[in-house]
């Protein structure tokens, strides 16, 4: 126990514990996916500046994204116990995957192509 008293620097972290955990590794790949995300959405933006403007709507809505994102990277990884992030990563997934469900439910179905 000493041993792991005197242990500084990256030999271990609350990441390298919460993976080696049943499940530890989901909520950091769904942060790593959002934190992702927001910042495709960023350069998305950037972009729609420089080449088209400002618009009324458009911006906003890539605005609202990364802020999800952002939301979403923090409630999963904020606690600082790790039963608690790898509780809130299945629920992120969980959540992710009824959504996911949803939208697949109302989407319209075409035969023969478009």
């Amino acid at each position: 126990m000493e041993r792991v008293d005197r242990i500084t620097g990256p030999e271990l972290t609350a990441r390298k514990i919460d993976q080696a955990q049943p499940a530890g590794h989901r909520g950091y790949m769904l942060a790593n996916a959002h934190i992702g995300s927001g910042l495709e959405h960023i350069a998305t933006l950037r972009h729609l500046f420089v080449e088209y403007g400002v618009t009324p709507r458009v911006p906003w809505t890539l605005l609202r994204s990364v802020y999800e994102a952002g939301f979403w990277s923090t409630w999963i990884l904020e606690p600082r116990d790790g039963a608690a992030r790898r509780l809130r990563g299945l629920r992120a997934e969980v959540r992710g995957m009824r959504e996911r469900r949803e939208f697949y439910r109302v989407l319209p179905v075409r035969s023969g192509g478009a």
